[in-house]
């Protein structure tokens, strides 16, 4: 499966906006770890990873590079749409930077840090 964008299903009604994610649905695997970027004010990741994974910007936004392993460029871009994610497949290189103040950026993933090789 290559990198994608991916809806993520929204509803909105005068209280807000509630936002879905399910494993099986919008996430394309079994979620092993969630975490979060935040205060990143200067460029992260840039290495391989051995699993896949959704990023979310859950506030703000923030510049995308994602890089097969021979660092041919698959996806590059903006990502600021809160219903809108990118999947990720194993074994590609990404990177994030250009973060807007209090950018958020949620990452969901198949593997256990415990496991990755980096």
């Amino acid at each position: 499966m290559k990198c994608k964008e991916i809806h993520l299903r929204s509803f909105e009604d005068d209280r807000g906006i509630l936002t879905v994610l399910e494993t099986g649905s919008e996430i394309p695997f079994d979620v092993k770890r969630v975490f979060t970027l935040t205060h990143c004010s200067a460029v992260r990741g840039g290495h391989v990873n051995p699993g896949a994974y959704v990023l979310v910007p859950v506030c703000g936004t923030f510049f995308v590079t994602v890089k097969d392993a021979d660092f041919h460029t698959e996806w590059t871009g903006y990502l600021s749409e809160k219903r809108h994610g990118l999947y990720v497949p194993s074994d590609m290189a990404v990177t994030l930077n250009l973060f807007s103040v209090h950018a958020v950026c949620l990452v969901l993933s198949d593997w256990h840090y415990a496991e990755a090789k980096r």
